[in-house]
């Protein structure tokens, strides 16, 4: 049972990571944005 436990908390911080990577690149596409607003 412990070889399981470790694999969801394996999945969980995989999905913390995930959800991290994603909100980087949503404010990522947010400066992106910002920058071409500004160019134009």
């Amino acid at each position: 049972m412990a070889g399981v436990a470790y694999a969801v908390e394996d999945r969980r911080k995989q999905d913390v990571i995930i959800v991290a990577e994603r909100r980087a690149l949503k404010q990522q596409r947010l400066v992106m944005d910002e920058r071409e607003a500004f160019s134009l």
